[in-house]
């Protein structure tokens, strides 16, 4: 069965650096819902298009990943 990326809600970790935001951008293009989290301490949110959510969290913090895991869609 092949899945159609239109249909699909994608979470990127680090979407803000140089892979995760070409990622991103390739799957938003592919009619993907993306969302992205990333604490922007090596990554850059310029490189986030707009097309996708950006969620600003620490993934070492146990609180910040349950935030991002709850957020209703």
């Amino acid at each position: 069965m092949i899945h159609k990326l239109s249909e699909s809600n994608i979470l990127i970790t680090g979407g803000a650096g140089l892979v995760g935001s070409h990622l991103a951008q390739s799957l938003l293009s592919q009619g993907a819902t993306v969302r992205v989290a990333d604490d922007l301490s090596k990554g850059d949110r310029d490189r986030i298009r707009s097309a996708a959510e950006f969620i600003e969290v620490d993934l070492t913090s146990e609180a910040d990943v349950a935030k991002i895991l709850t957020i209703p869609r």
